[in-house]
């Protein structure tokens, strides 16, 4: 089984050095070649490019678009040609007498032309659908091309954290090995008791399997983002951490204004209500009569006339054909109300989504402000741990401070540190979630036109 080697950029975990602002990057490597740099926005374009269901989604919209063709062709000209060729038993009786048979082969050939004049203004109907139904697949390409921002700018963040924590877990098994070296010589010269040596082995103990689930959820957060670009398992590759974003606010209301206006499954919903319209109408047209114009010319050897005689006979006709279906059995009014509940269907459906997005922007936004304002108070926390760890350590080289504290400061300053990241990854989820939820495609969001 190949191993995977860890490769870094700018210290042993550059994701870890980018959640506290001097940025770097992180990924792995399974050759001696240079890995692949990928940036957030490289690694959402990889995604969507090489994405199967954005594929599948695209050509929806192909598919839409063969669909008007063809509703648009009943309402052009239709021209056939007919050739037939029939070989009798025995000829035909000609006009010179019983004895003089015509010719057994039998040719005939002819050209139609029909024009759809009037059918109740269905195609007219089937053809306003067949339009809204392309809007409607291009606006579920917009949409899944958001969903996949989204998700990979979840597995872009989470695997920067996950880097992040392993690098906290990382420095703090350093931090306890030199403490308990320390601890060991201190015992050695008498200046320290063994309890407090045992202690800071046992400390030292405890934190290494800490340190090891964090290697290891690195590894499966790299994993993860691979799978949704679309990469091979040799192939290396390097996340590079984004900037330091500007602080960012917004109130509630133009974002829900601006989710009702701009989401894309939500206007994909309005568009199938039209289409529910539409296909109503085409029903209301089957009830009135189909106009057509026709044209003909056709050929027949021998002549119609003449059995004997072996040579083409030419003929043309025109006129105009009205069909009206007076007795179907019901099919209409069945199909004129199934239409009729769906288009209900669609209009309840359409009232709930709206509804529910509302709901679900609130819900986010209300994470966002709460990811804001832990990130803003564990930013703090991180500090005052940092120094309070300064202090026992220095405290304990002067025999005012035990092991116990010591190490309760250190983990302090773990546990702050890990609240911090995952504050500031939650902040970065919750505006992805916020940016799916308003139908917003820009990173650089909100624009300034939405702050207080």
């Amino acid at each position: 089984m190949r191993r995977y080697v860890r490769r870094f950029r700018g210290g042993r975990l550059a994701a870890g050095i980018l959640l506290c602002g001097l940025g770097a990057g992180v990924g792995w490597s399974a050759s001696a070649e240079a890995p692949l740099r990928l940036t957030l926005e490289a690694c959402i374009a990889r995604a969507q490019a090489a994405s199967v269901p954005l594929a599948n989604a695209r050509r929806d919209e192909e598919i839409a678009a063969a669909r008007i063709g063809e509703v648009r062709a009943q309402v052009l000209p239709q021209l056939d040609a007919t050739a037939a060729y029939r070989r009798l038993e025995e000829g035909p009786l000609g006009i010179g007498g019983p004895d003089q048979l015509g010719n057994r082969d039998q040719y005939g050939a002819e050209v139609g032309l029909g024009q759809l004049l009037y059918r109740g203004g269905s195609v007219q109907a089937a053809l306003q659908a067949a339009a809204l139904y392309r809007d409607a697949a291009a606006l579920g390409t917009a949409r899944m091309q958001d969903v996949i921002q989204r998700e990979v700018t979840v597995a872009f963040h989470t695997a920067l954290l996950a880097a992040a924590n392993r690098q906290v877990a990382e420095e703090s098994v350093a931090q306890m090995r030199a403490f308990a070296e320390q601890t060991r010589l201190r015992f050695e010269q008498g200046a320290a008791a063994e309890f407090d040596w045992l202690s800071a082995q046992v400390k030292l103990a405890n934190e290494v399997p800490r340190a090891v689930r964090a290697a290891n959820d690195a590894e499966l957060a790299l994993e993860a983002l691979r799978q949704w670009l679309y990469l091979d398992d040799e192939a290396a590759f390097e996340i590079v951490p984004p900037p330091p974003p500007p602080p960012r606010q917004a109130e509630l209301a133009p974002l829900q204004v601006a989710a009702l206006a701009q989401r894309e499954d939500l206007q994909a919903a309005r568009a199938r209500l039209l289409i529910s319209d539409q296909e109503i109408r085409v029903s209301q047209g089957d009830y009135l009569p189909a106009v057509s114009l026709f044209a003909n010319y056709a050929g027949q050897n021998p002549e119609r006339n003449d059995p004997t005689v072996s040579r083409w006979d030419w003929q043309w006709s025109a006129g105009v054909q009205a069909r009206w279906s007076l007795l179907d059995g019901g099919l209409r009014r069945a199909e004129l109300r199934r239409k009729t509940i769906e288009r209900a269907q669609e209009l309840a459906a359409l009232d709930d989504l709206e509804r529910t997005i509302r709901l679900e922007v609130r819900r986010i936004y209300l994470d966002w402000q709460a990811a804001l304002a832990t990130w803003r108070s564990t930013a703090d926390s991180v500090d005052l741990a940092r120094r309070a760890t300064e202090i026992a350590r220095v405290r304990y080289e002067q025999g005012l401070a035990t092991t116990l504290e010591v190490s309760d400061s250190q983990l302090a300053l773990s546990a702050a540190q890990l609240l911090h990241n995952t504050a500031q990854t939650d902040v970065e989820i919750a505006l992805a979630d916020l940016r799916l939820a308003t139908g917003q495609s820009s990173l650089d969001w909100p624009p300034p036109e939405l702050n207080p």
